[in-house]
């Protein structure tokens, strides 16, 4: 990055529609402003955080709180202890916590799932391989459904 040029103190704004604002009388863009303008603003920050935040928490509480719910949409919050939720979990983790909160019913649906998935991936692999699958019936998505809803019956 080059070096910083010195903004005049009478350098003036011109906007347009359709194109970017531009300094004149000296000035460069608005872009080399906003920068300077950014890191000024970011030691001033770095000085005096806790009284701003003081002051606007004792004038404008109604701000303050906005502010401070606006924040909390857009960063992500880690909830529990410091990657607590980065592991991955197994399927039986995955079903022991499905079935405490939709019930059992939740956990077979979910290993019905895994079986469907389990045919695909098998079927797939044969396929990569050249094999023929010569067991009964073909592994597809309708037969393994037909097979759950008779499973279901029979539940």
């Amino acid at each position: 990055m080059g070096a910083r040029r010195a903004i005049p103190p009478d350098a003036e704004v011109m906007m347009r529609r359709g194109m970017e604002p531009v300094l004149i009388k000296g000035g460069g863009t608005v872009k080399a402003l906003s920068a300077e303008f950014l890191a000024d603003l970011q030691v001033h920050w770095r000085k005096n955080r806790d009284q701003i935040l003081d002051d606007v928490a004792k004038k404008y509480p109604q701000t303050y709180f906005s502010g401070m719910v606006a924040l909390a949409r857009i960063i992500r919050w880690e909830i529990g202890g410091p990657g607590e939720h980065e592991r991955a979990r197994t399927p039986e983790e995955i079903m022991a916590k499905l079935e405490r909160k939709v019930g059992p019913e939740g956990r077979k649906i979910f290993e019905r799932f895994l079986a469907q998935v389990a045919r695909l991936q098998e079927k797939q692999q044969l396929e990569l391989m050249g094999v023929e699958d010569d067991t009964e019936g073909n592994g597809s998505a309708d037969e393994a459904d037909a097979s759950d809803a008779e499973e279901r019956g029979s539940d």
